[in-house]
């Protein structure tokens, strides 16, 4: 039972809602595009959905390059950037109306272009008929006349007060390392929030200030969870012959007292003019199975297995 209609969701104007009866999404259509909902139907919210939390950003320089009065705002929800990070290009304005296209069920949404930095962005969202999966396709043209260089980048703000499990390396390389981290210049690792392990990192929100570090996930799975229900999300990192911005890795989060973000990251490379790059993820939602002690790598392996 595929269904979609017009409705208007909480500060966020008209939304696309999408369901099958079992999960349903919301994707704003007068900004964007955030996918702003996902939960089960009647239940909690995954996603992050108070835009009162999120200041918009401008400065000189932003309202120079992109025109007096303009700003940019997270909004929270899931989005589509490019990597590497820099100001002001990235942090472009999407506070315009969305346009979108069903197909069968999958939905096509299609931003205005980002004239000034001759880039076109969409996000596809297919939701399968009798399950929680969600496959959501990101997209990136090259609109300009010249070759440029970077990688398409997924964030999804999480609602506060969850808990994140990474999934670290587990081949065996021998006498060479197996896994890469990196940590920003605000993240303490001996903070009591974070757990680094052997198989699992845990990390718990922090109760102030804020954290991100990045894993080459070779396996490219995380998970979140909040309250009775665990949001899997799934990419498909190119390791060993994939080239990843931020020192080589394909997964980063960043945490702060408002909320979590699971970001994952398509390959750094060159798109030629008219070229068109793509990164996929899979989402799923399931209920808790357990309890389990985030400090403990038998605990949270035992909570994983029974997923």
């Amino acid at each position: 039972m595929f269904e979609t209609k017009i409705i208007d969701y909480k500060d966020y104007g008209r939304c696309l809602s999408i369901t099958n009866g079992i999960v349903d999404l919301a994707v704003t259509l007068d900004i964007g595009p955030r996918i702003i909902r996902y939960g089960f139907v009647g239940g909690a919210n995954i996603m992050l959905d108070d835009k009162s939390l999120l200041r918009p950003q401008t400065n000189e320089k932003f309202e120079k390059y992109y025109g007096e009065g303009k700003f940019y705002c997270g909004y929270g929800g899931h989005r589509l950037w490019i990597s590497p990070e820099y100001f002001p290009e990235m942090y472009y304005p999407d506070n315009d109306p969305v346009e979108y296209e069903i197909v069968g069920n999958t939905v096509i949404f299609t931003p205005p272009a980002q004239v000034e930095n001759d880039l076109q962005h969409s996000i596809t969202v297919t939701l399968s008929e009798d399950s929680t999966e969600v496959q959501v396709d990101h997209k990136v043209e090259n609109l300009g006349d010249r070759t440029k260089e970077f990688a398409l980048w997924a964030l999804t703000m999480a609602a506060k007060g969850g808990l994140e499990i990474i999934p670290m390396n587990t081949q065996n390389t021998h006498l060479l390392p197996n896994r890469k981290m990196v940590l920003w210049t605000y993240t303490n690792p001996q903070a009591d929030n974070i757990f680094l392990g052997k198989q699992y990192t845990t990390i718990a929100q922090p109760e102030n200030g804020a954290l991100k570090l990045g894993f080459d996930l070779k396996d490219g799975i995380a998970y979140y969870v909040l309250g009775d229900d665990v949001f899997t999300k799934k990419y498909y990192p190119n390791f060993p012959n994939g080239v990843y911005p931020d020192g080589g890795v394909s997964f980063e989060t960043y945490s702060c007292i408002k909320f979590t973000e699971l970001e994952t990251l398509g390959e750094y490379k060159k798109v030629a003019p008219g070229e068109i790059v793509s990164h996929l993820e899979t989402w799923s939602l399931t209920k808790k199975p357990c309890d389990f002690d985030r400090k403990d790598e038998k605990s949270v392996a035992e909570f994983i297995e029974k997923l």
